[in-house]
């Protein structure tokens, strides 16, 4: 009987195929059909390997699965969120489950709800448990954020409403005069002129002030600190965000949130450094933080302001 052409025996000097091989064990006695035998099987063991490695995959992707299912809180149609009680007080929270994700997040999103964001293998017992052990942080950042809903500053876009402008607070004065749209800073207050009775509108005109401004101040603070740090930026650009204020890429573009007009001077400083120094030390090791001192040695206390204080510089556009 002919052998089929993939299991045909190799031909030539056994031993010698034996030992091409590396089979773990020869003996001189074997007869050749216990040499072919161990070839077969000697080629067939990589493809046995990966047949059990893509198997276990699949067992474990399926046992995650049933994790899942199982385990992870579903909000059901016309239920209420979940909430638990911390020292006393009643917090709401709401869970997002990402795939990427390897470690529980938690953000407060209002004084009393919590934004968190979990492996799809955390149950809800599990989330819980964690709300717990991080009930004083999330009682502190409660009474921070009800203390910001208290401020009035940056709350809305509306006459007489204070707003914030490098750190200071200015009234809101709108005109519907006919002239052209633009924003004047008089008398301690800041002047919409052109307004229509759309409150939209005096937001639109408010927020391209703000950007011009920005554009200005941040691009003068900028090529001021680079000069003293010996450092050039390939490019500047502002960009619209409420999750970071600042940035460096690795083609020496810094890119700056706009709403840092609102913050003090010294707090933009820190922030032209912050980023200036990236393009340095791309990351914030120890030798970093070093260079940030050198220039700003107390640059912890705008850092601080801008812990405590951003919240406010998102609150409105």
């Amino acid at each position: 009987m002919v052998p089929e052409k993939g299991l045909e025996p190799p031909r030539g000097n056994p031993r010698l195929i034996l030992s091409q091989l590396r089979l773990p064990f020869r003996h001189s006695g074997m007869n050749s059909v216990v040499q072919w035998t161990l070839c077969i099987i000697a080629r067939l063991r990589p493809i046995v390997k990966r047949l059990v490695i893509k198997l276990s995959r699949l067992v474990w992707k399926e046992t995650m699965h049933k994790m899942t299912n199982s385990n992870i809180y579903s909000l059901k149609k016309g239920e209420s969120m979940p909430q638990i009680t911390l020292t006393g007080q009643t917090i709401t929270y709401t869970v997002t489950y990402s795939k990427r994700r390897k470690t529980v997040q938690l953000k407060m999103v209002s004084p009393y709800v919590v934004e968190i964001t979990a492996p799809t293998c955390c149950s809800q017992a599990y989330l819980e448990k964690i709300l717990c052990t991080k009930a004083r942080w999330i009682v502190q950042q409660s009474a921070r954020l009800a203390n910001i809903a208290e401020c009035p500053v940056n709350r809305t876009v509306e006459a007489g409403v204070p707003i914030l402008y490098l750190g200071q607070s200015y009234p809101i004065y709108s005109l519907s005069d006919g002239t052209p749209a633009k924003v004047t800073l008089e008398h301690d207050r800041i002047i919409i002129h052109g307004c229509s009775e759309q409150a939209a509108s005096c937001q639109e005109i408010l927020k391209q002030w703000y950007l011009e401004r920005a554009r200005i101040i941040l691009t003068e603070r900028t090529a001021h600190w680079a000069k003293r740090i010996g450092v050039q930026p390939t490019r500047i650009t502002l960009r619209d965000q409420k999750t970071r204020w600042g940035s460096c890429s690795s083609r020496g573009t810094i890119s700056y949130n706009w709403r840092m007009i609102m913050a003090p001077p010294k707090v933009i400083d820190y922030l032209v450094v912050h980023e200036l120094c990236h393009l340095l030390v791309p990351n914030h090791s120890e030798r970093f933080w070093q260079i940030v001192t050198k220039h700003l040695p107390d640059y912890q206390t705008e850092q601080s302001w801008l812990r405590r204080n951003g919240h406010l510089l998102t609150r409105i556009f």
